[in-house]
C-alpha cells in the first residue's frame, strides 16, 4: 500500500502504519514531494511497526547529494531493523534546477552512478523506471524496479526486458524484484478522481511519451476504481504479474486515505 503523507492529518499516517503492520500487508510506501520528506515519514512509521517493509517510491536524486541520501536511508534502515527499500529516480528537471539548484544530468548515467554509491549499505535500492533504458539499468545494477502507470501487458514487456538485461549482465532475473504503483480510488466519484490524476501525469513530457509507448490505454487499464471497495483485491489481481502490487490510494470525498487503507488491510 502507498499513501501520500500530505493527504493525511498529522498523526493519521502513524495510525495507518500500525494498521498495515498488524494486517499482514507486505509493504508500505510513500513518495517524496515538495510538501513532505519521505525519510521523516518513514522514520515515524518505523518507530511504530515491527515487520512491514517500508519503501520510498521515489526519492529524487536531484533533491539530495548521494552522501546525504545514503545518510538518511541508513538512519531509517537502522530504525526499521533493515526493513527499508530505497526507491530512487531523477525527478523533474524544473524542480531540480529551480528548487534545489541542481545541475541536470543525463538520467540514465545519473541513476547508474547513484546505484554504485548507494548499494551495499544495509538497504535495498530500486529504480523508478518509465522507459526501457532505465529498466535495463535497474536490471543490471539495482535490487529491483518500481513501475508507475502501466497496463498488465506492459508489466509483461518489462519482465522480458529484465530477463534479457540480467542475462547479458550475468545476473539471475529473479534477483530483480518488480514492484508497481496502481492508483486506487473508492466511492461514487472514484473514476473522476482517477481521471484527474491520469490527465495530470499524461500531460507531463516523460509520462506523455510513456503513455504513447503503451498505446494510449484507457484510464481503467491503468487504475482501479471501486464503488464501495468490496472488489478492490479482485481488481488489483489484474496486475499480479508484479512481485509487489502497491495500491496507491487516491482519496475521494466519500472515501479518504484512512477509509481506503482500512479496506485494503482487511482479510
Amino acid at each position: 500500500m502507498a499513501l501520500g503523507d500530505r493527504d493525511l492529518p498529522a498523526d493519521a499516517g502513524v495510525a495507518v502504519a500500525r494498521l498495515a503492520d498488524a494486517s499482514g500487508l507486505r509493504s508500505l510506501w510513500t513518495n517524496e514531494t515538495g510538501g513532505a520528506d519521505a525519510f521523516v515519514t518513514l522514520g515515524a512509521w518505523a518507530a511504530v511497526t515491527e515487520r512491514i517493509v517500508l519503501g520510498t517510491g521515489v526519492v529524487p536524486l536531484s533533491a539530495r547529494s548521494e552522501a546525504t541520501l545514503a545518510l538518511a536511508a541508513r538512519q531509517v534502515a537502522r530504525m526499521a531493523d533493515g526493513r527499508l527499500i530505497l526507491g530512487i529516480g531523477v525527478g523533474q528537471r524544473a524542480a531540480a534546477e529551480k528548487l534545489h539548484g541542481t545541475s541536470w544530468r543525463p538520467p540514465v548515467s545519473w541513476v547508474r552512478d547513484a546505484l554504485g554509491a548507494l548499494r551495499g549499505k544495509g538497504f535495498a535500492v530500486i529504480v523508478g523506471a518509465l522507459g526501457p533504458r532505465m529498466v535495463e539499468v535497474a536490471a543490471q545494477s539495482a535490487d529491483g524496479v518500481l513501475l508507475n502507470w502501466f497496463t498488465p501487458a506492459y508489466v509483461a514487456e518489462v519482465r522480458e526486458r529484465i530477463r534479457e538485461a540480467t542475462e547479458a549482465a550475468g545476473r539471475d532475473p529473479s534477483s530483480v524484484r518488480v514492484s508497481g504503483y496502481v492508483r486506487v480510488a473508492v466511492g461514487p466519484k472514484a473514476r473522476e478522481a482517477l481521471a484527474e490524476q491520469v490527465r495530470f501525469y499524461s500531460g507531463l513530457p516523460f509520462y506523455r511519451e510513456h503513455w504513447a509507448a503503451m498505446g494510449d490505454p484507457d484510464d481503467g487499464d491503468v487504475t482501479v476504481a471501486s464503488a464501495d471497495g468490496s472488489d478492490l483485491r479482485e481488481q488489483l489481481s489484474r496486475f499480479d504479474g508484479l512481485d509487489d502490487v502497491v495500491a496507491r490510494i487516491v482519496p475521494t470525498e466519500e472515501y479518504g486515505v484512512e477509509a481506503v487503507a482500512d479496506l485494503l488491510c482487511r482479510r
